[in-house]
């Protein structure tokens, strides 16, 4: 199943749906078109619950009336998603190519404990494709040099023994070379043409690694929506399970640190929570981070901290009406008159009818944040 998921933040509602006409998995025998199939529609991800921003839609009721005036101090709490960075890709595998029935069981172990993909390699000693194969792409530098960091390499020779023979059945094999890829976590193997169509030619080492992991990035994109249908479905457990697993194969996908964040603070550990948002926040360049963070620090009535990252928020966003409107209702939970009406106007200016109620309007350059 080819499933592209990604993280979209609407204006109030917040909905998740998998579109009907979803392709079905690949056979193993499936051709590298495999590997590139357009995406799906984003998956949309609900927060438990969160104080709405200003709207133009409704009157502002008394009970939005802005606290009395009081001397606040400035907010000193830190937010914790500000110093994220983003993981570098580490993947203990084997040096070398493992070999036959008995080097592939091996690999099969192996991938328990690290999050690499896996090729397997089927060829035969008088294999003319096979040699060059071998001689102008695996020889070359850079694919020995991706291999022996990044990848789980088995070769296999079906002609050599009754094992060998077995094993190229399960998958398939019916000519030389064949080649397959597996992606982290994944249980289907895909299957990768390594001579380049129309010529006699192999494909170059950057489109061999192309193809590796955008395999893996596919089976690590199944495994989200996997683990966004069990935390849907009310299995914490099962979903933080399937969300590590997206982590450990691809911790460069930003979606995979959101869902595992979101799924976290429903299990009730929102610091593990705010660690995986850190992450997501280094590795995106917009606000969809810090919002979720936001909405999660105000479920959990920490309005300081809710400050803190919504001011970081509009640092990366300095026109964001969304995060002046949230950091202003923080200020009002907090009791901070002066502070809540001034984020307030901000998001005024910006268009936001709904704070100009609050506010009254307001014109000329709008002041830096706070």
């Amino acid at each position: 199943m080819l499933i592209g998921v990604a993280v979209v933040v609407g204006a109030g509602v917040w909905l998740a749906r998998r579109p009907a006409n979803a392709p079905s998995p690949p056979e193993p025998q499936a051709e590298e078109a495999a590997l590139a199939a357009p995406g799906l529609p984003p998956l949309v991800v609900e927060p438990v619950s969160a104080p709405a921003p200003f709207s133009s839609e409704t009157e502002v009721s008394t009970a939005e009336a802005p606290p009395a005036a009081v001397a606040m101090p400035p907010v000193s709490a830190r937010c914790r998603i500000a110093d994220g960075r983003a993981p570098a890709v580490s993947r203990q595998v084997p040096p070398n190519w493992l070999t036959g029935a008995s080097g592939y069981e091996d690999a099969v172990r192996r991938r328990r404990s690290t999050a690499a993909p896996m090729v397997v390699y089927f060829f035969a000693d008088w294999c003319p494709y096979c040699k060059q194969v071998e001689n102008e792409l695996f020889a070359k530098s850079d694919v020995e040099r991706y291999f022996s960091r990044a990848t789980i390499r088995v070769r296999v020779n079906p002609e050599e023994n009754a094992s060998n023979r077995s094993l190229a059945d399960r998958f398939g094999v019916d000519g030389y070379p064949s080649f397959f890829i597996l992606g982290a976590g994944g249980d289907e193997p895909v299957k990768c043409t390594l001579i380049v169509k129309g010529e006699s030619a192999p494909i170059s080492p950057e489109e061999l690694e192309r193809k590796i992991e955008d395999e893996n990035g596919r089976v690590a994109k199944e495994l989200i929506y996997q683990g966004y249908e069990r935390r849907e479905a009310g299995d914490l457990a099962g979903a933080e399970a399937l969300l590590d697993q997206a982590v450990q194969s691809v911790p460069t996908e930003p979606d995979a640190w959101i869902n595992r964040a979101i799924t976290r603070e429903r299990k009730g550990s929102l610091d593990g929570a705010l660690s995986d948002y850190a992450v997501a926040a280094a590795l995106r360049t917009d606000g969809t981070t810090h919002e979720l963070a936001v909405h999660a620090l105000f479920n959990a009535r920490r309005f300081d901290e809710a400050v803190a990252c919504a001011t970081d928020w509009l640092q990366r966003e300095p026109s964001s009406t969304k995060a002046f409107g949230m950091r202003a209702r923080a200020h009002r939970e907090r009791g901070d008159r002066g502070r809540y009406l001034e984020d307030a106007a901000r998001a005024c200016e910006l268009g936001d009818s709904g704070a100009c109620a609050v506010s009254g309007p307001r014109t000329g350059a709008l002041p830096p944040a706070q």
